[in-house]
């Protein structure tokens, strides 16, 4: 959520405005939500938010006040299952660490900038997901699953800046590889 706040305020290079997709905002903690509620409250000019949940009701009130819900039955926004795909092999990677997460560097390095924004869309569903299911069964979310949204929210700001694809990839690897 800091990445998010800070990047809400550096103006879109190549459009008008931006969006920002906060997929399992429902199984933020409380702090986070906190966090946000001041760009909620008074966002850039040119900045919209989504919070996508499961569960609205488990959004602080204050943060509910300042959305318009709505329901939707929609399919997974990744209709290209290459890149959820891609998306749960990198959880898998990062999970196990050392040479897979090496291998999986190498494989990033090999998309575009357009697919690698793509899958960094994917991956926050992902690990949202994981997240969730942690949630539903009563565990904590492993370290490395709160440590992928910093890490893909960086990884966002750097595409911004027109770095390309395979060095934001060995740079999120190197990030997410366990010490």
């Amino acid at each position: 959520i800091r990445g998010v706040i800070r990047s809400a305020h550096i103006a879109p290079n190549e459009a008008d405005a931006r969006a920002f997709i906060i997929d399992g905002a429902d199984t933020l903690s409380a702090a986070c939500q906190n966090a946000l509620l001041k760009l909620l409250e008074e966002p850039p000019a040119h900045t919209g938010f989504i919070l996508r949940c499961e569960e609205p009701g488990a959004l602080l009130p204050t943060v509910r006040s300042r959305c318009h819900i709505t329901a939707s039955d929609e399919p997974e926004p990744f209709a290209d299952k290459r890149f959820s795909e891609l998306a749960e092999s990198f959880l898998r990677a990062v999970k196990r660490g050392g040479s897979a997460l090496t291998v999986m560097s190498f494989e990033l390095e090999k998309l575009s900038r357009e697919d690698f924004a793509e899958l960094l869309s994917a991956l926050l569903s992902a690990a949202a997901s994981a997240k969730r299911e942690c949630a539903l069964s009563g565990a904590d979310a492993p370290e490395y699953l709160l440590r992928i949204e910093l890490v893909i929210a960086a990884a966002e700001r750097y595409l911004v800046h027109n770095l390309s694809a395979g060095h934001v990839a060995a740079k999120i690897c190197a990030e997410l590889m366990p010490e």
